[in-house]
């Protein structure tokens, strides 16, 4: 995935985070957003917390295009 442009912005890359804390409301609830990567990192590191209760997420998957 090329995360940046010819002038060296970073671009989003379109994810789904999805929590898996069963006690959270937003459990199972897929959300598919623009993620940046962490700058400096090869190859390129995503990160996302949950809204509901804000454990880390750690299965971002692409979107479908």
């Amino acid at each position: 995935m090329d995360t940046t442009t010819d002038d060296d912005e970073p671009t989003p890359v379109q994810l789904v985070a999805t929590c898996h804390v069963e006690d959270c409301p937003q459990c199972g609830v897929p959300i598919t957003g623009p993620y940046y990567a962490t700058p400096g990192t090869t190859p390129p590191l995503y990160q996302a917390a949950c809204g509901g209760c804000g454990t880390p997420i750690t299965d971002l998957v692409p979107a479908a295009e």
